[in-house]
């Protein structure tokens, strides 16, 4: 799989060489998969090859300049659709705090080190799956901050599915947690520890 990258851009290098999202649950043929802070595409590009043709992907990117790339990496993609928006609670729009070291850090959240930017879509992403009727199989949600209200408004429409979740604060984790118990979901692992960036696994029970 080629991809391309931003020169000098040490977050976008390291996404792909580290193939963190490669451990997530295995993909089947056929699955429908949404991919939730897809900055460049390599998730994307990488669940579109095990997903095959009877499968699809939707990525959401709300940063424009990762959202550019993300096209370019998943233009030739029969499917795989890029959305140029920001997964939330709610519609409308909203400014994002920029990075000025790393693309895969913008975040709708202050930030340190960061400039607000311009306004960028945004959706509720629960009332946008059951608006365009895509259920999906499986979710990836690594939005910087982001994460609990996605999964609210996943709770709120009473979408339950397979997730992989990046949390970067532990107070965020556990009150992600709480939304995953009560939404019965089995998660793994239930503890936040070390180091400070993590990967946590949910199964609907």
């Amino acid at each position: 799989m080629i991809i391309a990258v931003d020169v000098g851009d040490v977050r976008q290098a390291d996404d792909v060489l580290s193939g963190v999202y490669e451990k997530v649950r295995p993909l089947k043929a056929g699955d429908r998969v949404l991919d939730l802070g897809a900055h460049v595409g390599y998730f994307t590009m990488l669940a579109a090859k095990k997903v095959g043709p009877k499968g699809f992907v939707v990525a959401f990117e709300p940063n424009r300049r990762n959202f550019d790339r993300l096209q370019v990496n998943c233009h030739s993609l029969h499917n795989a659709l890029g959305l140029w928006a920001g997964a939330l609670d709610q519609n409308g729009s909203m400014p994002m705090f920029e990075a000025a070291q790393n693309s895969g850090a913008h975040s709708f959240h202050q930030i340190e080190d960061a400039t607000q930017g311009k306004p960028v879509p945004v959706v509720d992403i629960g009332e946008w799956l059951i608006g365009v009727g895509f259920k999906p199989d499986f979710i990836k949600i690594d939005t910087e901050y982001s994460e609990l209200a996605i999964l609210q408004s996943l709770a709120k429409s009473n979408i339950r599915t397979n997730l992989v979740i990046e949390i970067h604060s532990q107070s965020l984790w556990a009150d992600c947690l709480k939304v995953l118990k009560a939404g019965r979901y089995e998660v793994s692992p239930t503890d936040y520890g070390n180091p400070p960036h993590h990967i946590f696994y949910a199964t609907p029970k």
